[in-house]
């Protein structure tokens, strides 16, 4: 016989099992078409307050979604008609970035560039990447290094990868000096004056002996090695990243460029900062993720790496401008903030005690707009700026 009021019961104890059962579906990932993700619902969190989490993360994700290309436009081409961009300033992903939304990624030489630039998808030394999601490795379509500029002025930012100025000329020092064995005689050949003619073969050596101002370097070699050390040697004739250091890298993008920073030692810190600020609502970095180290030397021994607490305070003399100028890279930076900045300082200071807090140098910035002209393409900055 049928009866209404046990026939209704039975359909609402039908509708609960499957509405439970869709709530069970949600929380472990599965949905009629097996694509939707897992529901992740916090203790303080009722379902409803979760779904509605996940749909508005899902509409960023899709409002932030770039799509890929075959290829981007090279500013480096455009101002050098006849030449090709090289193979390690392209990428092996390209992505449709709208004008004027792009990042430069400015690859500062031993700053730790490599690593941060194969993450971002650029095809440099790349032999333990570690590739990062996200929107910043999307909207990093050009990058800029040494010679190659290939940025468009008209990027929604600069982003330059920094390190210690200490740091950073030693690695370079060791990076450019010859094996004794070279199999480059060239190479060898065009290094000898600054590392073997002259008493440079340790860092250690090139700072007492170079910098120091009772050095047992000859008059000419003393002149080579603050020239090189200020970016004033011509870059085949001794360290190329000491020529193309951060008053070039400075000086060479647009001014009153927006900058952006990863800094060597807080690189997990920075990606992260910049990820927010580009649009991402979540950290891509975490300390499980650590990055390589690329294009580095295999014959640094720890006496190439030693330099005593005396050379440490003559070099910080002698690299005063760039301090000066690495500070302002850091002071423009607008993803990290005024503690991370006075951070940054205070590692400064603990190695320059002076030129950490010094507002100017002994000497003034050198004029660096033939440099620029040769090198870059064309003056970008006035001198006095």
């Amino acid at each position: 016989m049928y009866n209404p009021t046990a026939n209704m019961m039975y359909i609402k104890v039908i509708s609960s099992l499957v509405s439970i059962c869709l709530v069970w579906f949600e929380l472990v990932g599965i949905n009629s078409n097996n694509k939707m993700p897992s529901l992740k619902i916090r203790p303080d969190q009722s379902v409803e307050d979760a779904r509605n989490n996940q749909s508005r993360e899902q509409q960023h994700e899709h409002k932030t979604r770039i799509q890929k290309i075959d290829h981007v436009d090279s500013p480096y081409e455009a101002i050098w008609p006849g030449e090709y961009l090289p193979s390690w300033a392209k990428k092996d992903v390209n992505f449709d970035v709208p004008a004027g939304e792009e990042v430069c990624f400015v690859h500062v030489g031993k700053a730790g560039g490599s690593a941060v630039g194969c993450s971002l998808g650029f095809s440099l030394h790349c032999a333990d990447t570690v590739r990062v999601k996200g929107v910043l490795p999307k909207k990093a379509t050009n990058t800029f290094h040494k010679m190659v500029y290939d940025c468009h002025d008209r990027s929604a930012y600069f982003l330059f990868v920094v390190r210690d100025p200490i740091d950073r000329v030693r690695s370079a020092f060791n990076y450019e000096r010859p094996d004794l064995d070279c199999d480059d005689k060239d190479y060898l050949q065009r290094m000898a004056r600054f590392y073997f003619d002259c008493p440079f073969y340790h860092f250690e050596e090139y700072v007492k002996n170079g910098l120091k101002v009772s050095g047992d370097a000859s008059e000419s070699c003393n002149r080579i090695a603050r020239d090189a050390l200020n970016g004033r040697l011509p870059y085949h004739r001794g360290p190329d990243h000491f020529y193309f250091n951060y008053h070039y890298y400075y000086k060479a993008v647009p001014q009153d460029a927006p900058i952006l920073v990863i800094r060597n030692e807080h690189i997990e810190q920075d990606w992260n900062s910049v990820e927010r600020l580009l649009g991402s609502n979540r950290d891509r970095l975490n300390p499980q993720v650590s990055f390589p180290r690329n294009n580095v030397n295999s014959w640094s021994s720890e006496e190439d790496l030693y330099l005593s607490p005396e050379s440490i305070l003559i070099l910080c003399h002698a690299l005063c401008n760039e301090i000066l100028v690495y500070k302002k890279i850091l002071g423009g930076a607008q993803n990290i903030n005024e503690e991370q900045l006075q951070a940054s300082l205070a590692e400064l200071e603990a190695k320059c005690p002076i030129e950490a807090v010094a507002d100017e140098c002994p000497e003034p910035l050198p004029d660096i707009s033939v440099k620029l002209d040769d090198h870059r393409g064309h003056t970008s900055q006035e001198e006095d700026s």
